[in-house]
């Protein structure tokens, strides 16, 4: 058997392609159309008879959006849209792909079956969207943000470490993650909300040592987890699913008047068994939401086997300053028929059944170049996770006591140094007797060309000595034009100049399609050679500018409104491949434990030895005490921090009255003490009895305890 670990490259990407929201099972009579409401004016619970598991949601003016869990699918996390909290449609994904690891897509054996993306925050904040949520295959942690929710793309932010079921919350300008399970915690993020700030984490309780109705003393199946946070009339609220024993999964709340807080008061707001299509499963996990008329509801799922988790709404009443859940109040009633919350909203439908057909209009997949162009920055990784074959050796198992091994590997290579214009107009020059300056529009740092004199004046971005003939590159960016008297659409081209003149240039026409007033995006590609007049590539002078397109003096001087407008650009890249050599480095020297336990040993009461087990060697742990006992392998010396590194290896647990099946984690402690630990919580998914092949990525950085 081999485990390694292996010296990663600074970025894994993934793809796995499937549809986001498949039903594996289905009763014969649930339809195709997924739409609940009734011709009465009422709904029926379930909301949606399918698997959208996790769910968050937000109202905006009157409209609401909601999340999801889609794990191993891709594209991931689909947003949905609804006017009235019944009628449900996707309008968008917040990613195409998350990463291309093996496990991502599917080479080598590997998969993330069950893994991948899980539970979803999302949260609406001065103008942006967010979305954040972590990954059980990466052990990291993203936020997404986006202007435009529907139709807009996002951008992805990789935190510092793993949150367990996050959610995000903005305190004032704020922002904090509410994270964990047991124990919930929160940290507090940096502005730009890049990472998590060192030593702000605070433990707000932990429920086995709470008192009241949320701990009664019979113990839990799931203590808590799942947590949605908001502020309401001066109150901060917690909500969170717990499953105590002999009862139904649970909904319960904390509140305090401050925040972060280690004193809360607490309540069960729903504990109810819900009867419907065979299952009587209780109804949790998830938060409140109002009207714009002021009624409430509480989001919330119930399990239904091969089915999935099915959303379930429930009315929500305010009590003393509790959102009591349930008919009336009552903390135990799940209706299986109420009056639609919002009247008169269209029918809308999503797509659940396994033959992905609904009676919704099919749409028609169209690449915007951002999974091309995640998967090219991806290459850089695979070699980086071949097995490495000692001499003498088969790669199953053996020991890598050669020197590092290299190999060959593309990376994205960026051209545009300040592409978002943060940096004022550094790197850009104005075009032609155009002018240029930074701007504020839209909420972001732009570029503006103003005062424009002829078609070609524009802004040009300088690449003396960055292109080189015969290579591709891909060119993505934001336009926005605009004037009082422009038409309401234009085309502007791409234009390159490699050489001192105009004879020089080489266009690529009209693939900006402008709307007025409206930021479009726009990617085309771009091979530099000889010059729409025929001259050869020149690399003496090496510009891109952005131009209207060529019309006369005469028709310019008569119609400038239509020629000369204003125009805005944001975040534009230039990127190509380039072919790299990279090593590889094998850190744990006896993985395949074919020389005993050399390297190993046992931790925190673990005992250890090398055993025989389905015809090979192995290292069993024995007689554990605590479950942090376990094996340890030594890696002092051969890890540095900002490093990417990938743990891959074979596990199995056994035991007679064992559970079917259990997560366990795996823990990286650097230093001498306990709050030097990072760990990567649910990395190896275990099988009572069965070997089961994991894989996850580590980068050294502060401990969970904000130990650097």
């Amino acid at each position: 058997m081999r485990k390694a670990l292996k010296n990663g490259a600074k970025r894994v990407c993934s793809v796995l392609l499937a549809a986001a929201m498949v039903v594996t099972m289905l009763p014969a009579d649930v339809r195709a159309g997924t739409s609940s409401a009734n011709a009465d004016g009422t709904f029926s619970n379930p909301v949606i008879y399918s698997d959208v598991p996790d769910i968050d949601m937000i109202r905006v003016d009157d409209a609401y959006y909601m999340v999801s869990t889609t794990m191993h699918l891709s594209p991931g996390c689909p947003v949905m849209k609804s006017t009235d909290l019944v009628n449900w449609e996707i309008v968008n994904y917040v990613y195409d792909i998350l990463g291309d690891s093996d496990a991502m897509s599917l080479r080598n054996g590997k998969s993330m079956y069950g893994n991948g993306q899980w539970a979803s925050s999302l949260q609406y904040h001065n103008g942006t969207y967010y979305v954040a949520f972590n990954s059980n295959t990466t052990g990291t942690a993203y936020i997404y943000s986006t202007k435009d929710i529907e139709n807009g793309s996002w951008k992805k932010t990789t935190l510092n470490g793993a949150f367990h079921d996050m959610a995000l919350f903005f305190d004032g300008d704020k922002p904090y993650i509410v994270y964990g399970g047991t124990q919930i915690k929160c940290v507090e993020l940096e502005a730009d909300l890049s990472a998590a700030k060192k030593d702000t984490e605070v433990t707000l309780f932990d429920i086995t040592k709470e008192s009241g109705e949320v701990n009664d003393g019979s113990g839990f199946i799931l203590p808590c987890e799942g947590t949605h946070v908001m502020k309401k009339d001066g109150y901060y609220y917690l909500y969170n699913i717990s499953w105590p024993n002999d009862k139904p999964r649970t909904e319960i709340c904390h509140r305090s008047k401050t925040f972060p807080s280690t004193e809360w008061e607490n309540k069960i707001i729903l504990q109810a068994s819900f009867a419907n299509n065979g299952r009587t499963d209780g109804v949790a996990q998830g938060g409140v939401i109002d009207t714009a008329d002021g009624k409430w509801y509480g989001f919330l799922f119930q399990d239904h086997g091969a089915v999935g988790r099915v959303p379930v709404l429930v009315d929500c009443t305010w009590k003393d300053g509790w959102p009591l859940l349930g008919k009336d109040g009552d903390c135990k009633t799940v209706e299986a028929t109420m009056p639609l919350p919002v009247a008169g909203s269209e029918t809308k439908s999503l797509v659940k059944s396994d033959e992905f057909y609904n009676d919704a209009e099919h749409r028609e997949f169209v690449d915007d170049g951002t999974a091309t162009e995640e998967t090219k920055a991806a290459e850089e990784t695979k070699a980086a996770v071949a097995p490495v074959q000692e001499k003498g050796t088969d790669a199953s198992g053996g020991v890598n006591s050669e020197p590092a091994a290299a190999s060959e590997e593309k990376v994205t290579v960026e051209l545009v140094e300040n592409g978002d214009f943060e940096n004022g107009t550094d790197g850009w020059s104005g075009f032609s007797d155009g002018q240029i300056k930074q701007a504020d529009e839209d909420g972001n740092k732009v570029l503006q060309v103003y005062d424009r004199k002829n078609t070609s004046s524009g802004a040009a971005c300088d690449l003396t000595g960055k292109v080189e003939e015969g290579v591709e590159y891909t060119v993505k960016g934001k336009f926005k034009y605009v004037g009082e008297n422009a038409p309401a659409t234009k085309d502007f081209n791409i234009t390159f100049q490699n050489g001192p003149s105009w004879d020089n240039r080489k266009a690529l026409y009209g693939v900006i399609k402008g709307e007025k007033d409206k930021w479009v995006e726009f990617t085309a590609t771009y091979t530099p050679g000889d010059s729409d007049q025929g001259k050869p590539f020149d690399g003496s002078q090496n510009l891109m500018f952005i131009e209207s397109g060529w019309a006369s003096t005469e028709d310019v001087a008569a119609k400038p409104e239509e020629h000369l407008m204003d125009y805005f650009l944001d975040d534009i890249s230039i990127t190509c491949e380039k072919v790299v050599e990279s090593t590889r480095e094998e850190l744990v020297a006896n993985g395949s434990f074919t020389d005993g336990i050399d390297g190993w040993s046992g931790f925190s009461d673990g005992q250890i030895k090398q055993a025989d087990e389905d015809g090979n060697k192995v290292l069993q742990v024995y007689d554990r005490k605590n479950t942090s006992s376990g094996a340890a392998c030594d890696l002092t010396g051969k890890i540095k921090e900002g490093v990417e590194y990938t743990v891959t290896g074979k596990f199995k647990y056994v035991g007679e009255n064992a559970p079917a099946t259990k997560n366990f984690n795996i823990t990286f402690q650097n230093g001498p003490s306990w709050d030097n630990r990072q760990a990567l919580f649910n990395a190896i998914k275990g099988e009572k009895d069965k070997w089961v092949e994991f894989t996850a990525t580590y980068t050294p950085g502060d401990s969970d305890q904000g130990k650097p």
